[in-house]
C-alpha cells in the first residue's frame, strides 16, 4: 500500500477501516482516524488500487470517508493513453461512475484508465480513479455516454491511505490562482 503513493504526496497516514456497510452500493466508510490525528475535511482517501474519495466528516477519532461514487463527488481526470482530461461523477448507490461532458470525437475507449489530473488542488496528480467500461457515440448528441468502474477496492480492504498535499494548507483555487497570475503580468 505504502508503495503505490506517488511522490507529490509530502505526508501520508495509515487509517484502518472500522465501519464498513456490507451493501456494495454503500457509498460511506469509517475509519480509525480523525481531528486529533491531523486529519482534515477534503483530505484525499486511497487504498490499493486507487482513489477511494474523500475525508467529509472528520470527527475526534474517527472520520466519515465519502466515496467516489457517491452522487456528489466529482474527480478531475486524465485518460493515461491519450492525455484527455475530464471529471469523473459518482453514479449513485449500484451505479457505474459518470464521465460526462466529452466531445463525441474526444479520443476516450472501453478499457482506457483515468487517472487523477492534479487540477484543482483536492487530490494530487497520477493515482487510478476509474477504468471505462462502456462508450456510447450516438451522432444526434454532442457529447458521449460514458461509463466506468472505480479503480479502488472501496471499502474491501482493511487499510486506507489519507494523503497531504505538500502545500495542502496554502492553496489557492483556481479561479483565484488565474487571478493573481494576470494581475502579476
Amino acid at each position: 500500500l505504502l508503495s503505490a503513493t506517488p511522490s507529490q504526496a509530502e505526508q501520508v497516514t495509515l487509517a484502518a477501516l472500522i465501519a464498513v456497510n456490507p451493501d456494495p452500493g454503500a457509498l460511506a466508510v469509517l475509519i480509525d482516524k480523525g481531528s486529533a490525528d491531523g486529519i482534515f475535511r477534503g483530505q484525499p482517501v486511497v487504498d490499493s488500487g486507487g482513489l477511494v474519495g474523500q475525508v467529509t466528516k472528520p470527527g475526534l477519532f474517527r472520520s466519515k470517508v465519502s466515496l467516489i461514487t457517491q452522487e456528489d463527488q466529482a474527480v478531475p481526470a486524465q485518460v493515461t493513453r491519450s492525455g484527455v482530461r475530464t471529471v469523473v461523477y459518482g453514479g449513485g448507490p449500484n451505479r457505474p461512475l459518470r464521465v460526462l461532458y466529452l466531445d463525441r470525437n474526444a479520443d476516450i475507449r472501453a478499457g482506457d484508465l483515468l487517472v487523477t489530473s492534479g487540477l484543482g488542488g483536492r487530490y494530487p496528480p497520477g493515482y487510478p480513479v476509474a477504468r471505462i467500461t462502456a462508450v456510447e457515440r450516438n451522432l444526434a448528441e454532442s457529447f458521449m455516454k460514458i461509463r466506468a468502474e472505480p479503480a479502488s477496492h472501496l471499502g474491501r480492504d482493511r487499510e486506507v491511505l489519507l494523503l497531504w498535499l505538500p502545500d495542502a494548507g496554502a492553496s489557492l483555487s483556481g479561479k483565484d490562482e488565474i487571478e493573481a497570475n494576470v494581475a502579476d503580468d
